[in-house]
């Protein structure tokens, strides 16, 4: 980076830096000017894309969930409204200089007990992703203007349907009544205004019996439409004889206005490609192999006496979600060892009576979640979103082995 008169800076000088708070977590970081390429081009058939960017160098960040989880940095795929400026929009900066003939990206997502991996594909898609090939992808229109300022990826959805029966959740019938849905890789769960949530939870019921499927009807390209279908198994977790719903209450500021937001509990479904010049996103049904990942290793739990410690002695951290929200969110299905950590998160959290369905809503809706609960995983309403988490340490796993982690990046 440079001085206000371009100067470049050296080291030692002061630089800017900002802290960026996600749902769960935060970081501080130092503004910073690199190269970045994306794969190596070693392998038969790929390449290498570069391109020169901004981003955020971190100095510090909480341990949970940044030092805690097997990532290394956050690559941020939003529109320009989330970006601190050009430079830092990685979509910006690969459509300005064509380093790919297309800025388009596509992303598949795993199932959680597939024996694949998931996938990012710049420059185009994959066919051989889609469960019924390259028919199977549908275009969504992105309003360019608002998507562009709000920085999300954005469709519009017209209604929700459970056994059959529309909710009347985007204020009626006709052309004017939609609601705004933003695709984000980075959320982990569906995430929409607290009444359209509230209203959608009661029409699905009590999660101790047969779930419903869930059709999600979206505006198509020339004036089509396309459905999104989940089922029980897609927005809900089961454990132990209880479970919790991956759909919760989100409140935006009036500039964003009502959002929903549609996360990993849809985008495993369906395979999911975005198109910076086009304005526009596929959606289709995803492939996913039939074959079993081979159950992994348990990670050791630290000693009792450090189960209850302060997320970070350095620095006063106080964006983590409160303990019915935690539950609520399926982080005890999810990361059960990390919440036996922190005093915040309570170390008799993760019992199977703290995840029924009923406890999804209320504990996003609890005073004790303010500030909080609204964000979900990896999700920031905030002009500052982009960071990068400074790699860690191997994992402890039974035996004293170590397992070397591989750089790898979350998606938001």
């Amino acid at each position: 980076m440079a001085q206000g008169d371009g100067t470049p800076l050296q080291p030692g000088d002061n630089r800017d830096f900002t802290t960026i708070t996600y749902g769960t977590g935060k970081l501080t970081g130092e503004y910073i000017r690199d190269g970045l390429c994306l794969g190596d081009g070693a392998q038969k058939g790929s390449v290498q894309v570069c391109t020169t960017v901004d981003f955020l160098g971190v100095t510090q960040e909480s341990r949970f969930p940044f030092s805690e989880l097997p990532f290394d940095g956050i690559l941020g795929l939003g529109l320009s409204g989330l970006s601190a400026g050009p430079t830092f929009n990685l979509v910006t900066r690969l459509k300005a200089n064509g380093t790919v003939r297309d800025p388009v990206f596509a992303v598949f997502l795993r199932d959680r007990e597939a024996d694949e991996d998931s996938e990012i594909t710049f420059g185009g898609y994959r066919p051989e992703r889609l469960a019924r090939g390259e028919e199977g992808l549908s275009w969504l229109p992105v309003p360019r203007d608002e998507a562009d300022q709000k920085g999300y990826w954005l469709v519009t959805m017209r209604d929700i349907f459970v056994r059959g029966e529309p909710l009347g959740l985007c204020g009626g019938a006709g052309e004017r009544f939609r609601c705004q849905v933003a695709m984000d890789t980075g959320s982990s769960f569906t995430m929409g205004p607290p009444l359209q949530v509230a209203k959608l939870l009661r029409a699905i019921g009590s999660c101790e019996q047969p779930l419903p499927s869930l059709r999600l009807q979206f505006d198509a390209v020339a004036g089509g439409t396309f459905d999104m279908v989940l089922t029980g198994e897609d927005y809900a977790e089961a454990s132990e004889g209880s479970c919790a719903f991956a759909i919760q209450a989100m409140e935006l500021p009036p500039t964003l206005g009502p959002m929903w937001v549609l996360g990993q509990t849809a985008l495993r479904r369906y395979y999911s490609v975005y198109d910076a010049l086009r304005w526009r996103v596929g959606v289709g049904l995803a492939w996913h192999t039939a074959a079993r990942r081979a159950p992994a290793p348990s990670v050791m739990l630290g000693h009792p006496g450090e189960a209850c410690v302060d997320d970070d002695e350095n620095m006063v951290w106080k964006h983590l979600p409160g303990c019915s929200s935690f539950a609520g969110m399926g982080y005890c299905q999810r990361f059960a060892p990390l919440a036996h950590r922190y005093c915040r998160l309570s170390c008799e959290l993760c019992t199977p009576t703290s995840t029924s369905g009923s406890t999804a809503l209320d504990g996003a809706m609890s005073e004790d979640d303010a500030g909080a609960h609204v964000q979900g995983d990896g999700f920031r309403v905030s002009r500052e979103q982009r960071g990068v988490v400074k790699k860690g340490a191997g994992v402890k796993v039974r035996g004293g082995d170590e397992v070397p982690r591989r750089r790898s990046w979350l998606l938001s």
